[in-house]
């Protein structure tokens, strides 16, 4: 590995972003609505492109414009250019429960140990009742049993403040060695999707997000905004959007707040 040039955090910004534009122009091309998401979101308001430490870019997009996507992907060798392909559990080739577009030209070393690519996320938004709480904590719970059996999977050891916690958390990994990972993965799915989308006035990231925050479709309105020069699709109340998730979205965090994926990328060619 000594040979390896890894690329500089503003070269993996760059490669990012090429590989946004091919999506975003795929998109277009199909038809397909989305939202640029999360701390992506964040950074076209506030520097009209990444923010400055950010690594990854995510996408989010309504379950009925998600299930597009994922019937052309089926249809299409889950191929979306020459450069990008996906992933995910809905189509066989991963484990993740939602969407990721990869560049098998740029390969990664996380220290989750969670991807071998660059990658961009897509996340899937499903219905959700308003009052949430129950349903929150329930998917919350098989969250924690997802990565529990996805850390055990890919042979990742986390952390434990102490052996108390990392006893029981052994005698847990006994009980769920019974419960198949492919089996529990389409219980997961199941119970992310449970509510129809059509009959929900809310939606969530119910797939991945540990958050509470919950969208009411009335907030589901395109803006254009600019994110490195190109032009990409997001939520028009920025403001109270951003708040909510954010409160002071227009404040830089302090530097042990500003978090990134810590990962090493280089070119296979």
């Amino acid at each position: 590995m000594e040979d390896i040039k890894y690329l500089t955090l503003e070269e993996i910004q760059s490669e990012l972003k090429e590989m946004l534009r091919e999506l975003v122009e795929f998109f277009k091309k199909e038809n397909i609505n989305y939202y640029v998401w999360a701390g992506t979101f964040l950074g076209a308001v506030r520097h009209k492109g990444f923010i400055p430490w950010d690594d990854d870019i995510d996408l989010a997009m309504t379950r009925p414009e998600y299930n597009k996507l994922l019937e052309y992907l089926k249809n299409n060798n889950n191929k979306i250019s020459n450069n990008l392909e996906a992933i995910g559990f809905e189509i066989g080739n991963s484990d993740f429960p939602f969407i990721k577009i990869i560049n098998k030209n740029l390969s990664v070393v996380e220290e989750e140990k969670c991807d071998e690519y660059l990658w961009i996320d897509i996340f899937p938004l499903d219905g959700t009742p308003k009052e949430n709480e129950k349903f929150w904590k329930k998917i919350n719970f098989y969250k924690t049993i997802f990565s529990l059996k996805r850390n055990e999977k890919n042979n990742i050891d986390m952390p434990y403040s102490n052996k108390y916690k990392k006893v029981l958390k052994s005698i847990f990994m006994k009980i769920l060695k019974l419960w198949k990972y492919d089996n529990f993965l389409n219980f997961y799915y199941k119970a992310c999707t449970k509510y129809n989308y059509d009959e929900c006035d809310c939606v969530h990231n119910n797939v991945w997000s540990s958050s509470k925050e919950i969208f009411h479709k009335s907030e589901l309105i395109n803006e254009e905004y600019l994110f490195e020069g190109l032009k990409v699709n997001g939520l028009k109340d920025y403001a109270t959007i951003l708040s909510r998730g954010y409160g002071n979205y227009m404040e830089l965090p302090p530097e042990n707040k500003r978090v990134t994926h810590k990962i090493k990328v280089w070119k296979n060619n």
